[in-house]
């Protein structure tokens, strides 16, 4: 919930882009930054992969971004990080 909070200006008033069916980007409207949010619906750990292109999104590409969470390198112009992600909990009906 902590992590929630802080990233809340973005949630909310920044612009939703969908990657994929599963990973969407929150940009910030005045300041360069973003957040990704992946999603694992399996109930089992999973091998994500995203790329974050700054341009793609308006942002600055003379600026330095990172992920936070996970590892990354530079690659294309932007960021790539490759990372498990832990599977979602079972749901009982």
């Amino acid at each position: 919930m902590a992590t929630y909070i802080r990233l809340a200006p973005l949630f909310r008033a920044g612009s939703f882009h969908g990657l994929d069916g599963l990973t969407d980007a929150h940009v910030h409207p005045a300041k360069p930054a973003a957040v990704v949010n992946c999603f694992n619906l399996e109930d089992y750990a999973i091998e994500r992969e995203v790329e974050f292109v700054p341009e793609k999104f308006s942002l600055d590409v003379k600026l330095s971004y990172q992920f936070k969470g996970v590892r990354a390198r530079e690659q294309r112009g932007g960021l790539h990080a490759a990372f498990l992600r832990a599977g979602a909990r079972p749901r009982t009906c």
